[in-house]
């Protein structure tokens, strides 16, 4: 139409011509008036859209930690809302804000997304929970190095867990993982879904006091001299008793091993010839290596 325009301007004068010039520029500006405000309304159509979105997808998220309630949406429409199978492997996030001008995890969604990982997340005071389905096979290992990259506090990490009605459960998995690491530490955790770990979750107190019982006065000894002792006693355990496999694991002499093992018989119930001195030593050592914070002798039994 232009060329037409322009052809016949042309044929019928100068005049003409600049009066066709003068009124495309009049055209091209009211163009550019209208095509401002068309490009205005879409973004602002669509950050309405997208905040929508997100405040949707995050009451889903709220829902599936605390449980649904009555009325609410089934499992299965969260799921579909959130791009999620019902069934599949998923994990749980906990992320504590080291600071509140910059949100925890900030620019993780963007390592996800070639992993194959979709998430979906709840943004609450002093940290965030995301809820992430990972691609089958399960692929933990990559999607944790993935958020160690972006660690600026402590991130606590559920255990796999395969249907979403258990994410309330998978949950508090991250926030003692997240909440057993020092203050101040960007680190990343995360529990195994173990009976051991769930029976120490449910009642911390009750544990500590069962590891204070048998580890007795152990727990007052200097930290180094501790951890020596402690040491020797799980890879003596994983030897099934054996001190020259102990030895070889340490790189220490047989005799080494011995004498440390006498002088932790000193700090416990009973010998290590006695099958429950010995369970009880395995259940406190794994409740320790689980929350180190047990080592605390703060409270006694």
């Amino acid at each position: 139409m232009w060329e037409e325009l322009l052809a016949e301007a042309r044929r019928s004068g100068q005049g003409t011509t600049q009066a066709l010039l003068a009124a495309a520029g009049r055209i091209w500006s009211l163009a550019d008036v209208y095509s401002t405000a068309l490009t205005d309304s879409y973004r602002e159509a669509v950050a309405e859209q997208m905040t929508e979105t997100d405040r949707r997808r995050s009451a889903l998220v709220a829902a599936l930690v605390d449980g649904p309630t009555t009325g609410s949406d089934t499992l299965w429409e969260m799921a579909h809302v959130l791009g999620f199978p019902f069934q599949g492997d998923f994990v749980v996030l906990m992320a504590e804000a080291a600071t509140t001008a910059e949100p925890p995890l900030s620019g993780l969604d963007a390592k996800l997304r070639p992993l194959g990982v979709k998430s979906a997340w709840r943004a609450q005071p002093g940290h965030d929970i995301a809820v992430l389905a990972l691609p089958r096979p399960k692929r933990t290992a990559p999607v944790l190095d993935a958020v160690r990259t972006c660690v600026t506090g402590r991130v606590g990490a559920s255990p796999v867990y395969r249907q979403l009605d258990r994410t309330p459960q998978a949950l508090r998995y991250a926030q003692v993982a997240m909440e057993s690491l020092a203050p101040a530490t960007p680190a990343v955790r995360q529990l195994e879904d173990t009976p051991l770990t769930e029976l120490v979750m449910n009642n911390l107190d009750t544990t500590r006091r069962a590891v204070n019982r048998v580890l007795g006065s152990l727990l007052s000894l200097p930290e180094d001299e501790r951890t020596t002792l402690l040491t020797t006693a799980r890879a003596w355990l994983q030897a099934h008793g054996s001190a020259s496999v102990t030895a070889r694991t340490l790189h220490c002499h047989q005799n080494t091993v011995r004498y440390r093992m006498r002088r932790l018989e000193e700090h416990l119930r009973g010998p290590l010839t006695d099958p429950r001195v010995v369970a009880e030593l395995s259940l406190a050592l794994d409740a320790v290596g689980t929350f180190p914070s047990l080592l605390n002798p703060a409270v006694h039994p």
